[in-house]
């Protein structure tokens, strides 16, 4: 019923929620249940356009680096329900028919610099992007539409 009123006449959902690190709660998959009542939502209520975040999952475009294969074996390791459930809501997303972009973020606290990179993983790419720049970003998003479909990583441009 929550999500019911959160999403009716709205235009776009916007999902930043994330999975708990708790094995025992992270094993009934509570990102991807709330991400297939978001999906079912929307597409009772007509919404199209879904942003959601999320942390170190794969995408086949991805190319090798170091650090992001070592953050996500890292959470593979010390959090297997909780990185089994990102990557079960992340695909719920994908095999969806509605708009949606997944923006994988590596969030810090720092102040924003302004200015946001994305892409797919490549070798020494940035990967720490403060909140300020992540939640600008999506807005922007929201508007611009660059990344219909697509799961880039998000980062904060320092120069």
């Amino acid at each position: 019923a929550a999500v019911e009123r959160a999403i009716r006449g709205v235009d776009a959902v916007i999902s930043v929620m994330n999975t708990t690190a708790s094995r025992k709660s992270a094993i009934t998959k509570p990102l991807t249940r709330a991400t297939q009542n978001i999906i079912a939502d929307m597409r009772r209520f007509g919404v199209r356009r879904l942003i959601i975040t999320t942390g170190g999952i794969a995408q086949p475009a991805d190319g090798k680096d170091f650090r992001f294969t070592l953050f996500r074996n890292i959470g593979k390791w010390i959090m297997p329900a909780a990185y089994d459930d990102a990557l079960c809501s992340a695909r719920t997303v994908q095999e969806s028919d509605i708009e949606w972009t997944i923006l994988r973020i590596f969030p810090t606290n720092a102040p924003g610099v302004g200015r946001v990179g994305a892409g797919y993983v490549s070798k020494g790419m940035k990967m720490w992007i403060s909140r300020a720049d992540a939640a600008a970003f999506i807005l922007d998003e929201l508007r611009d539409v660059r990344y219909l479909r697509q799961a880039p990583v998000i980062y904060s441009q320092k120069e």
